[in-house]
């Protein structure tokens, strides 16, 4: 079974299927998460808070062609609102200055294949004069596999905002690590789009 033959069985009141998307997506959700907030109590109750949830509902899910994107936007919806309880951080901080601090899969793989620790150092330097929101859409786009259409839909873009918010972080990167370091860093982004050395 795949995971909208899982979805398909959990909306029909199978717990089992309910276990095998938790334990499946679970770890790529809390990454994601704490990419949010390094309240890790709070991201892991949100995730506790969604599963209840979709099985408190299942009856009443809809059908999809992708739970993980269904699990990905509800994740992040159930996240911000948590965080926008939060009187204080709700009058400093909004969906377009919020912070997105993650560490892409394409830095762990250069420290792997690379002695020198140079490409690791560029990389962090170059992913930290990324917005969040840049940082969030290169995550949902390169580490998650995640398609445009999907991507809009989750971070509430239309489709040439996200692929220019994509475009100017590519040029940011680029101006950051130059040539030599921008080939390497293309060449593990192919790699990932071809599911090489990420989790998935």
């Amino acid at each position: 079974m795949n995971a909208t033959d899982h979805w398909n069985a959990l909306r029909s009141g199978d717990r089992r299927s309910l276990e095998w998307l938790y334990r499946t997506y679970a770890p790529q959700l809390l990454r994601y998460g704490y990419a949010f907030s390094k309240d890790t109590a709070t991201i892991e109750d949100c995730l506790q808070e969604l599963f209840i949830t979709i099985w408190e509902k299942h009856r009443s899910l809809g059908d999809t062609s992708s739970p993980k994107n269904y699990l990905f936007a509800s994740f992040r919806r159930s996240i911000w609102k948590k965080m926008q309880k939060n009187a204080k951080m709700h009058e400093q901080e909004s969906d377009e200055t919020r912070q997105f601090d993650v560490q892409l899969n394409i830095e762990e793989q250069t420290i792997m294949h690379e002695e020198e620790k140079a490409v690791s150092q560029k990389l962090k330097q170059a992913m930290e004069e990324l917005s969040g929101r840049q940082k969030e859409l290169l995550y949902l786009k390169y580490e998650e596999g995640l398609s445009y259409e999907e991507i809009c839909a989750m971070m509430d873009l239309k489709y040439q905002s996200a692929r220019n918010l994509l475009t100017s972080a590519v040029k940011k990167l680029r101006d950051t690590l130059g040539v030599v370091f921008f080939l390497i860093f293309l060449i593990l982004i192919e790699y990932s789009e071809q599911g090489i050395g990420l989790s998935k």
